[in-house]
């Protein structure tokens, strides 16, 4: 009866043996499936900031892609407002040299006359020059004086000296064997000039 105990005692510490057994294999299970997941979540985790990292990147080069063309797209707008502000004043310089080409023209172009009608003179007269074509004319007390004439220069030559004026004098003319035939003449004159003067009054 004692061995029968002692039988009866030994399986009963076998199987508080095997029940901690049990126990612990499943807390290493539990511990082993734990690690697993975290290391699972891990590198899910690093993958999705891997992925966040190379967005962020290129979402940077895309931004800095976008800045540099503004910038060109800015500078070619600036040079086109240069450009446009060098014709304006081109243009401005245009009107402005043409405007003082009108207001100085003569008042036989464009039917105006900024110039005074005549020129006072010395003795209370005027000289009128409105218009170009009439003679030059003075005004004074009523009566207008134009003046007049020619001026006229005169050469003469002859192979015989007749000793004459401009007129040559046929019966003068010196004869072969003569002192006068075997001598030239040259002679320089003005006679003929002419001034005039008209006077008109009303």
């Amino acid at each position: 009866m004692f061995e029968r105990n002692r039988e009866n005692d030994i399986s009963s510490i076998g199987a508080c043996v095997a029940i901690e057994l049990a126990t612990v294999s499943g807390a290493a299970q539990s511990e082993t499936c734990f690690m697993t997941r975290t290391t699972v979540l891990f590198l899910m985790l690093a993958n999705a900031a891997t992925l966040l990292a190379q967005d962020a990147n290129t979402n940077q080069r895309d931004v800095t892609d976008l800045e540099s063309q503004l910038q060109a797209e800015h500078e070619h707008v600036q040079e086109l407002n240069n450009a446009l502000q060098q014709l304006q004043q081109q243009v401005n310089q245009l009107k402005n040299g043409n405007a003082r080409a009108t207001s100085s023209q003569p008042a036989g172009e464009n039917g105006t006359s900024h110039q005074p009608a005549g020129t006072t003179t010395a003795l209370g007269g005027t000289t009128s020059s409105s218009n170009p074509d009439q003679p030059l004319a003075i005004r004074f007390r009523g009566i207008t004086l134009a003046p007049g004439g020619f001026l006229d220069a005169t050469g003469i030559f002859r192979t015989r000296n007749e000793n004459a004026d401009v007129d040559s004098t046929f019966g003068s003319i010196p004869l072969a064997g003569t002192a006068n035939a075997g001598l030239s003449e040259f002679r320089g004159t003005g006679r003929a000039t002419r001034f005039s003067l008209l006077a008109q009054g009303k």
